[in-house]
């Protein structure tokens, strides 16, 4: 139920979205119990209205289905000087933007959907990021 306490206590180094209001889960290996990622679902109110957002973080080298969506992004970007790859789909009543980026050894997927893609991207890495 408490993702901060969960990572603390897990002694993990990755970038959560602190005090979110949704749904986090995690995923372990079967035959090792070792936790691969995390799962955190949050939604925010901006300027525009809500934005639903889902973040994936990835603690291994290895790929998931759960992320199969974002191994075919192409376009790439740099927010604050860190490569991102990325794609935004007009989708009824706004836009379904999703993204992957690495950050000290640890992969993070973003899907955000937004009334608007202007800014929103750049937005929630930063706030994830704490930049």
């Amino acid at each position: 139920d408490d993702f901060a306490a969960f990572i603390q206590e897990n002694d993990l180094q990755v970038s959560y979205f602190p005090d979110n209001v949704g749904d986090n889960r995690v995923a372990y290996t079967l035959d090792e119990h070792q936790l691969v990622y995390l799962k955190q679902q949050c939604l925010f109110i901006s300027a525009t209205g809500f934005d639903q957002v889902n973040l994936g973080i990835v603690l291994t080298n290895d790929e998931f289905e759960e992320f199969e969506s974002f191994y075919l992004i192409q376009n790439e970007t740099q927010i604050f000087e860190i490569p991102v790859l990325y794609e935004s789909k007009k989708i009824t009543n706004g836009y379904n933007i999703k993204a992957r980026f690495a950050q000290d050894g640890v992969t993070y997927f973003l899907e955000i959907i937004s009334p608007t893609d202007q800014g929103v991207l750049e937005n929630y890495v930063s706030l994830l990021l704490g930049l």
